[in-house]
């Protein structure tokens, strides 16, 4: 599974395909990010470019997180605290195996108690 790019390398790039005189910023085939043309401007403080840029960055990081699908080894962790899911265990192997899959991943990891999220693991396990 290839690692997502790091945010900053997305905006540290030493060439963006297009930047203006007029403050537009082009990343990509997406629309230009101007804080004169947009709709957003007007709830921007006297500072309007940063803070529309700012409220521009927390979209895209927050997209960012919708997107990213937790580690295997971050799953593993988890479940080898738990007796009986030592590494080489039949559980362990069961466990990796169901991991493999990023939905269960990510419904894995919604619980915020390690217990909780180990009882849905093993809840799978018995089907």
């Amino acid at each position: 599974m290839k690692p997502m790019a790091d945010v900053s390398d997305i905006f540290l790039e030493e060439k963006m395909e297009g930047k203006g005189d007029n403050g537009e910023i082009i990343l990509g085939e997406d629309e230009p990010i101007s804080p004169s043309s947009s709709e957003d401007s007007s709830n921007c403080s006297s500072d309007g470019r940063s803070s529309y840029l700012e409220q521009k960055l927390d979209l895209l990081l927050e997209a960012l997180r919708r997107q990213a699908f937790p580690a295997i080894s971050d799953c593993m962790k988890i479940v080898v605290s738990f007796p009986g899911f030592e590494e080489g265990s039949r559980m362990y192997s069961e466990a990796l195996l169901l991991l493999t899959k990023k939905n269960v991943r990510e419904v894995f990891m919604c619980p915020t108690s390690h217990e909780v999220k180990m009882d849905f693991l093993k809840l799978l396990m018995e089907k």
